[in-house]
């Protein structure tokens, strides 16, 4: 099973950055992500057995933390030399969005065998993917100046289908009061 950990953003945030990524995006060669499927990445696991899948839920349902104040940043073309993603940055001012991700990361690598990448955390929403070979060469329009706090983590599963990808909620967790 293909899985990973995301927050789910607000509805009207999704929404508003699916119609920002559109008004510019809509191209040959690039898939735009529908606004239901906006999330923001805090790890991802890769291929799992079926036999940790319970242990990955208790980690994520039994997680505790306060919702992080997130605010909507610059676009962002990933990765870097041969660009096959976009997004915008996400920013954190008080780190409690870094907080939250590394505490989780370790719960779910307490779960399983799962291991963390050493790889840095780079908090983006991803709006549209490209094909290889795909160019923009038109500059985008500002990003839409949102603040808002995460809806909820979840433990997604990632189906791989010819139109893109599915994902499905295998369990999902609120945020304290505060």
């Amino acid at each position: 099973m293909r899985l990973f950990a995301a927050l789910t953003t607000p509805a009207a945030v999704s929404s508003e950055l699916a119609q920002w990524a559109r008004s510019w995006l809509a191209r040959d060669g690039v898939r735009l992500l529908p606004a239901r499927d906006l999330h923001l990445t805090l790890a991802f696991l890769g291929d799992r057995p079926r036999e940790e899948l319970t242990a990955l839920q208790t980690a994520v349902e039994s997680f505790t933390a306060k919702a992080p104040l997130l605010a909507v940043g610059a676009p962002l073309l990933l990765p870097h030399r041969h660009p096959r993603t976009v997004g915008v940055e996400v920013g954190d001012a008080g780190g409690d969005l870094w907080d939250l991700q590394r505490d989780l990361v370790g719960a779910l690598a307490g779960a399983g065998s799962w291991e963390p990448p050493r790889r840095r955390f780079h908090p983006h929403v991803t709006l549209a993917r490209m094909r290889s070979g795909t160019e923009l060469t038109q500059l985008p329009p500002p990003t839409p100046q949102l603040v808002f706090a995460p809806v909820a983590i979840e433990l997604l599963r990632s189906h791989l289908e010819p139109s893109g990808a599915r994902y499905e909620t295998l369990a999902e967790t609120g945020f304290q009061a505060g």
